[in-house]
């Protein structure tokens, strides 16, 4: 059982992102504008189901090495959770390229890519690779 929910709203999101923001060590303990905004979320599963997303944006500093990312870690496809993913006979049904998307084949499964540039899909991108991919992602 999680311990810390997230509830994928953009309120508590946004929430989270703003509890996230560097601050000063010292004095008035005021935010360091120009390191942007920073949340980590995990399932608390164990390594094998193990899920977590780290989020750093918003960053705009001068300094060499800062910057913005998004690190997705995914469950091992051998757990319980990673059983979910595109594998055997879905995964073939999947082999013809779609409009817009782009596959590749991982280790017990098939990931399924929308675009390559992540801020510039939308969510009409989204719904339309959800109605694409039909009955594999409504299981």
């Amino acid at each position: 059982m999680l311990r810390k929910p997230v509830e994928a709203a953009p309120d508590r999101i946004r929430g989270l992102l703003l509890a996230g923001r560097n601050r000063h060590d010292c004095g008035d303990r005021s935010v360091i504008e120009d390191l942007g905004f920073r949340v980590g979320m995990w399932n608390g599963s164990s390594s094998r189901d193990s899920v977590g997303l780290s989020v750093g944006c918003g960053a705009y500093s001068s300094v060499k090495g800062l910057g913005n990312a998004l690190v997705m870690n995914l469950p091992s496809p051998d757990g319980e959770v990673g059983r979910t993913y595109f594998a055997g006979p879905l995964a073939h049904r999947l082999e013809a390229p779609l409009d817009g998307y782009h596959t590749k084949q991982l280790r017990g499964g098939l990931l399924v890519i929308l675009g390559e540039d992540p801020t510039a899909v939308s969510a009409d991108d989204v719904l339309g690779l959800r109605e694409a991919l039909g009955d594999v992602v409504r299981r």
